[in-house]
């Protein structure tokens, strides 16, 4: 991480016409070797969880936590773009009829021009703080929609590890999941290169601590399978599934509170809410990993 960082640093002063080639890819660098370390606190502390003693045995074997990532960053990813682009027109169709009948004649011209124009979504951005029915899809879309679809398909390895008959325990459930959401990230973050030149610094913890963010959310959906499918716990499966959710919903939703900042070019909000938001939940989330608390639920 110190590396990326200085990197980015030096080249920022010494060679700034670099930095829209350098700057992504150190980003996309710094943001999976922060994975990689969230991950090895989370195989340390499920190897001894706070206040227990280790458990016999090896935790999970490598292949199963790399093919985990490999999927989630591969076919989960795809399948969460083509989702959620499936959420995103019913979304709009909905609106567009709404807006016809109660008549938001703003709302409709705007959806109706991004649907005959494609150029039209370049304006989208300007046009949506002129529509509250607009940034309200937009909000709903980011917090809600995204977070649920992206965790269901972060999980999919545990469709397979988690069939009844089975050798998975409950701590490599959450260990398998922590490597789903790490994989994702690392496939999010590359589909990010072209937009994280702008703002170096900030979007270089930013996506750290976003990378962080998917593995942990991503280990409490894996203990919610384990769960259901090992333990036929439906309702503490439910919960789980809720809480990673609800984690990745509060996550974007300061990250669409940066996206505001952003717009109106307010720098000191984008680095309260990165300073004093974001990145203390990513070390929050590392702690509760390390010390192995998500085991049970005491």
């Amino acid at each position: 991480m110190l590396v990326a960082w200085g990197l980015g640093l030096g080249v920022g002063r010494a060679m700034p016409a670099l930095g829209r080639w350098v700057f992504p890819p150190l980003i996309v660098v710094g943001a999976w070797v922060i994975s990689l370390l969230f991950l090895s606190a989370t195989a340390r502390g499920l190897a001894s969880p706070a206040g227990r003693d280790a458990p016999a045995g090896r935790l999970a074997a490598h292949h199963r936590v790399f093919l985990s990532a490999s999927i989630s960053a591969s076919f989960a990813t795809f399948m969460s773009l083509v989702l959620e682009a499936i959420a995103l027109v019913s979304i709009l169709a909905i609106m567009l009829a709404t807006t016809r009948i109660i008549g938001d004649q703003s709302t409709f011209d705007l959806l109706a021009s991004a649907a005959k124009d494609p150029q039209a979504l370049a304006r989208l951005e300007e046009s949506i703080t002129k529509s509250p029915a607009a940034l309200a899809v937009v909000g709903c879309l980011l917090v809600l929609v995204a977070p649920a679809i992206e965790e269901l398909m972060k999980a999919l390895p545990l469709l397979f590890f988690a069939r009844p008959g089975n050798d998975l325990s409950e701590r490599t459930a959450i260990l398998i999941g922590v490597a789903g959401g790490i994989g994702f990230a690392f496939a999010e973050n590359v589909g990010y290169l072209g937009v994280l030149s702008g703002e170096w610094g900030l979007s270089f913890w930013f996506r750290a601590a976003a990378a962080m963010m998917h593995g942990a959310a991503s280990g409490l959906v894996g203990r919610a399978w384990y769960r259901g499918l090992k333990e036929r716990r439906w309702g503490a499966m439910l919960l789980d599934l809720c809480k990673g959710w609800g984690i990745h919903a509060f996550w974007n939703a300061l990250a669409l509170v940066v996206g505001w900042f952003a717009y109106r070019e307010v720098m000191e909000g984008m680095l309260f809410t990165v300073g004093v938001g974001l990145v203390p939940l990513a070390i929050l989330f590392t702690v509760i990993a390390r010390r192995g608390i998500w085991v049970n639920e005491t």
